[in-house]
């Protein structure tokens, strides 16, 4: 009799606690939390609720530079399928519904959650925050790192297959502060917002950086400048050691209708050409973010003579000089222009 009223006692206590629990806590109590911290902008506390937050999107990060989703709520709960063993409902794990609303568009995701599994009140928490994520890919062929909400990612090419996992929500792209191939460009320089979606809306979402909004850092175009005007004067003085009116690798050369042996010819630079910085239209091809362009060309003047005549006058004319060629940063990050 007592070792029944032992196990009646059990039935009850047990019975009593799954009560109290039901009534504590709940499945969308975690989700609940979750949301509420993403929409008041708390996403050290979000990255808190599961390890799965690989993100270049952490606490850091998402401090500034990402709005999130408005209207955040809990829609349903839907409960794990009965236990094939007792066939009795298994309330220990379910997935809640979740809402939210980006601009004037409603979209959906899901979260799956559990009960804790031990304690005498066993609270429920988030297990795959995965469901709630989507992916973002930035492109870009002139910039190999951008900055993603406060974070700084790695630019791919528009044929990977993964992206970066990320919350829902509205991220700003700015040109990175730091060192590397973006000293090129100006740095901070906002390059527009991109909105991310949860993967029963949008699973993958494409950013590609658009080159005309990238700015060439100031004192680069006078840089580069330096460099155009030392390789044309060294030409110039190549050429006339070579007695040549045709230098190779230089872009200045006399047109002629008759070749004869040309001898004693001098070049004169007399006017640099003026040049402009431009992003690469094939900065994937060729893999230099900048292009040289020629926006007036420069002038050098050249005379010489015929070999076995010694009875004409020194030829002479004018020729236009242009530059162009690429310009990417070395290994110490300086500057680079190869013509």
């Amino acid at each position: 009799m007592l070792g029944t009223a032992v196990v009646a006692v059990l039935v009850l206590v047990s019975a009593g606690l799954r009560a109290v629990q039901g009534q504590v806590t709940g499945p969308t109590d975690p989700v609940e939390a979750l949301l509420s911290q993403l929409a008041d902008g708390d996403t050290t506390a979000v990255t808190d609720h599961t390890d799965v937050m690989p993100l270049p999107f952490n606490r850091q990060g998402l401090a500034e530079g990402y709005t999130p989703p408005e209207d955040l709520r809990t829609t349903d709960v839907t409960y794990a399928q009965d236990d094939p063993d007792t066939q009795r409902p298994n309330r220990e794990a379910a997935t809640v519904g979740i809402a939210y609303r980006i601009g004037d568009t409603d979209h959906t995701a899901y979260v799956y959650v559990q009960r804790e599994s031990t304690g005498w009140i066993r609270s429920w928490e988030i297990m795959d925050l995965g469901t709630l994520l989507g992916e973002l890919v930035v492109t870009s062929s002139h910039l190999d790192h951008v900055v993603v909400a406060g974070a700084t990612v790695q630019t791919t090419n528009a044929d990977t297959t993964a992206g970066l996992p990320a919350l829902p929500g509205t991220y700003t792209l700015t040109t990175p502060d730091e060192e590397g191939e973006e000293e090129l460009f100006t740095a901070g320089i906002s390059l527009g917002e991109v909105t991310v979606l949860g993967p029963d809306t949008t699973a993958r979402t494409e950013a590609a950086i658009d080159p005309a909004d990238l700015q060439i850092r100031d004192g680069l175009l006078d840089e580069v400048t330096e460099q155009v005007t030392d390789f044309l004067e060294e030409c110039v003085t190549a050429a006339d050691a070579a007695d040549t009116l045709s230098p190779a690798d230089c872009p200045m050369r006399v047109d002629r209708s008759v070749y004869r042996t040309a001898r004693e010819v001098t070049w004169t630079l007399t006017e640099q050409p003026d040049i402009a910085l431009v992003p690469a239209t094939e900065a994937g091809l060729h893999g230099a973010p900048l292009e040289v362009e020629t926006t007036t060309p420069g002038t050098a003047e050249v005379t010489w003579t015929y070999a076995y005549t010694d009875d004409e006058d020194p030829e002479e004319t004018t020729v236009d000089i242009t530059a162009a060629g690429t310009v990417r940063l070395d290994p110490d990050g300086t500057a680079l222009w190869r013509p």
